[in-house]
């Protein structure tokens, strides 16, 4: 396999990482992150340290 080959794959399954830890968020607050963000963008919803990963 190639380094960019490589590189490729580390940054996709990274990606998957990523979006599997979001998914925990999702269900942990019942609300999907582009509700979430646009609540906290409004005012409607303070930044805690709980929302934080």
């Amino acid at each position: 396999m190639s380094p960019q080959l490589r590189k490729l794959s580390r940054l996709i399954n990274d990606m998957q990482g990523l979006e599997k830890e979001l998914h925990k968020y999702e269900r942990k607050y019942r609300l999907r992150s582009q509700d979430f963000y646009w609540l906290v963008q409004s005012g409607k919803l303070d930044q805690s340290p709980d929302y934080l990963m």
